[in-house]
């Protein structure tokens, strides 16, 4: 739901040369079949700056449930009874990644990004 709620468009269909979708999904593809890809440690300051410039109270504005659930967003939880839950959820999820890929910058570290 992250890469949806911060693009527009499924994660099944990342978007090139975008520092968000590339948070999400990686950048060098190492596995199609299996969602499988790579972020150098070179990569993270872009990733990094374009995650903290994101305008959380416009994204908050801006989501609703029902757009995820037309988009067929995995997993099927979008409801619009539990808005307020599922954006804190985003929410919490977007600064846990950025936490993270801060210390994997810091650390000298690269990422390997698999989604199931």
């Amino acid at each position: 739901g992250l890469h949806f709620v911060l693009t527009g468009i499924s994660a099944s269909t990342p978007l090139e040369e975008n520092p968000l979708s590339d948070a999400i999904v990686g950048i060098h593809v190492m596995d199609e079949d299996n969602f499988i890809a790579a972020i150098g440690n070179n990569e993270l300051d872009e990733i990094i700056s374009a995650l903290k410039a994101v305008k959380v109270e416009k994204l908050r504005e801006a989501f609703d449930p029902a757009r995820l659930t037309q988009a067929e967003i995995y997993p099927d939880i979008w409801r619009p009874q539990d808005k307020e839950s599922l954006f804190i959820e985003l929410e919490q999820a977007l600064q846990q990644l950025i936490s993270f890929y801060k210390n994997t910058l810091d650390g000298d570290r690269h990422i390997v990004v698999s989604i199931y």
